[in-house]
Parts: C-alpha cells; sequence; structure tokens
C-alpha cells in the first residue's frame, strides 16, 4: 500500500497537483497487479481551473512488460478510458539500461469530445544510475 503527492510545474502550459494511493493486488515474483486511484486539481495557464480523478489496474512482470487501464473523469465534462502497453526489447545483463516499447490509446466516454480517440507510441531509453 502506498501513497503520494506530487506538483508539476510546466511553464506557460500548466500546474498539477495530484494526490494518489496505489495497492498491491496479487505479487508471486514473476507477476504483479495494482490498483490506483488518483485526484488531481490542473490550472491552464490561462488561468482554467479543473479536476480530475480516476482509477485503475496495471499488470507488470518481472521482464518489464506491463499493460494498464485507467479510467478518469473530469467533473462536469466527460469521462475518459485509457489502455496502455510496454514491452522491454532489451536490458542489459545488470538490467539497469533498458529499451522499451510503449503505446496506449484513449477514448472519451462521455462528455463534448465523447467518441474521440487518441493513440501514442513510442520507444524509450532508461537508464538507472545508483
Amino acid at each position: 500500500f502506498g501513497a503520494a503527492l506530487s506538483k508539476t510545474h510546466t511553464p506557460g502550459v500548466r500546474d498539477t497537483f495530484t494526490q494518489s494511493v496505489n495497492a498491491n493486488l496479487f505479487n508471486n515474483g514473476q507477476h504483479s497487479v495494482d490498483a490506483n486511484a488518483f485526484k488531481s486539481q490542473n490550472t491552464l495557464a490561462n488561468g482554467f481551473k479543473f479536476d480530475r480523478n480516476g482509477a485503475g489496474l496495471e499488470y507488470s512482470n518481472i521482464n518489464g512488460h506491463g499493460a494498464s487501464i485507467t479510467k478518469s473523469t473530469i467533473p462536469n465534462f466527460g469521462s475518459q478510458l485509457e489502455l496502455a502497453g510496454k514491452a522491454n526489447l532489451w536490458s542489459s545483463p545488470d538490467r539497469n539500461t533498458r529499451i522499451d516499447l510503449t503505446g496506449s490509446g484513449s477514448k472519451w466516454t462521455s462528455g463534448p469530445l465523447s467518441g474521440q480517440r487518441d493513440y501514442f507510441g513510442g520507444v524509450g531509453l532508461t537508464h538507472m544510475f545508483g
């Protein structure tokens, strides 16, 4: 079980304050399933403010592969469903350096953007120092 508070400032774009909790539902050393819930307060550069809250499930395995599903809502605006995945393409022998393929897709399920879909894909390089 865990909880976190985070504040993000992106100059000229947005400020976000997020509160989140997570809990491990299953872990056998090879596979893990976690649940999470979050609430965020967002302020855009033009002063527009909105909240966003949601919850999700995340699966991961020891080889660096994973998937998640998240349902989020912006009160008085609409709801969005997101699916995301990650596949480890390569890891160094000490597993400190890796290359991952990531992808996600989301769909607004209600509100003025209902039916709109967004997709993302990428390849990332991660190195853990220390």
